[in-house]
């Protein structure tokens, strides 16, 4: 058992580094399909402008959290979907701003938003079921790494995974071969040592035998 734990042990930080790169994969992934990534209740973004400079960079992945619309305040940042124009056709895209006023309560709350790089509030409203959630965190890091891996980097990263697969796999496999020469070795020192037994208890009743009575 102990044997198993200290394997395990051995293999976690293999396996955290694994699990980093499937989630990243996943963003990635999601991001393409132009879908909002979310695992339980948080998404992640990628800016692809400034209108929120300096707050939110371009080039930043965020984080935000679905949220009561309720709780919602003036001043909070959300990340809502709307429709814009483009040309001449009407486009679903993703919309992170800051809230500047609130109005109605539940499904009827409505907001007005305004980039903090821009000069006027924006010419539509929001409603509760736009909103995809509060925004609580950007991350420079993240933004990069799916630069990188967006720009033909995924490659190294699935070569990366399949190494550390083999790297896994390559220490497991000499550990196992490792375990089992050992038990193979303490097996045969076992019976070396029953049969050395055996034979002086062979050796000491033939000895008993050849006594004069």
């Amino acid at each position: 058992m102990k044997k198993i734990l200290h394997r395990l042990g051995a293999a976690l930080p293999y396996l955290v580094f694994l699990l980093a790169v499937l989630l990243v994969l996943n963003v990635v992934w999601a991001l393409g399909r132009r879908e909002v990534p979310s695992l339980f209740g948080y998404s992640v973004l990628y800016i692809k402008s400034g209108s929120m400079e300096p707050s939110i960079m371009t080039g930043d992945i965020i984080v935000v959290a679905r949220t009561d619309p309720d709780d919602l305040e003036v001043g909070d940042v959300i990340t809502f979907e709307t429709t814009i124009e483009v040309g001449g056709n009407a486009v679903l895209t993703t919309v992170t701003h800051r809230i500047v006023t609130a109005a109605g309560e539940g499904d009827g709350r409505t907001f007005s938003t305004r980039g903090d790089a821009n000069n006027a509030a924006d010419d539509w409203t929001v409603t509760a079921d736009q909103i995809v959630g509060r925004y609580l965190r950007r991350s420079v890091f993240l933004g990069n790494v799916y630069r990188f891996v967006t720009s033909g980097g995924q490659n190294l990263i699935y070569l990366g995974a399949i190494g550390l697969f083999l790297l896994i796999g390559l220490s497991e496999g000499a550990s196992l071969v490792k375990a089992v020469n050992e038990h193979r070795r303490q097996t045969l020192e076992a019976e070396k040592a029953k049969l050395v037994e055996e034979l002086k208890e062979e050796l000491l009743k033939e000895t008993h035998e050849g006594d004069p009575e």
